[in-house]
């Protein structure tokens, strides 16, 4: 099992993490009565920011998983660690700026739905990081056992 990409797919996948930000801006800055809000399924409004942040927080590594076991195989979690910490700072930036800009368009910003994208954004993070170290991480270099 290998976690390495063709270019092909490579772009597939930053395509899609790339598709998804902007359907995740497009569908927070809809009119409260919009018809597309309605399609949650009746799923809490908290259950639906973790999710949606959470998912966001596994495109950013499943969109370039080579890089990231690159990374982890020079130096383990001290070496993706710092990455990981940017990524989530751009998340949690990106999800607090989207929720201050939802009033001008007849929408609450609240601190429970950006506490909600904020920890699935981080779940989704560690969660596929730990994912791609077990399936395809070997031992990073220097490390013994």
């Amino acid at each position: 099992m290998n976690a390495t990409t063709t270019p092909g797919r490579r772009s597939f996948r930053i395509g899609l993490w790339i598709a998804y930000w902007v359907l995740i801006f497009i569908a927070t800055h809809l009119p409260p009565q919009s018809p597309m809000l309605r399609l949650t399924f009746n799923v809490p409004d908290w259950l639906m920011h973790f999710l949606v942040y959470a998912a966001l927080g596994f495109l950013i590594i499943w969109a370039r998983p080579a890089r990231f076991l690159d990374r982890w195989r020079s130096g383990g979690w001290p070496a993706v660690a710092p990455r990981l910490a940017v990524w989530a700072g751009i998340i949690l930036a990106y999800a607090a700026l989207d929720e201050l800009t939802q009033p001008f368009i007849g929408r609450h910003c609240q601190l429970s739905d950006w506490t909600a994208d904020a920890l699935g954004a981080v779940l989704g993070l560690l969660l596929t990081a730990l994912i791609y170290v077990h399936a395809f991480g070997r031992q990073p270099v220097g490390v013994t056992e």
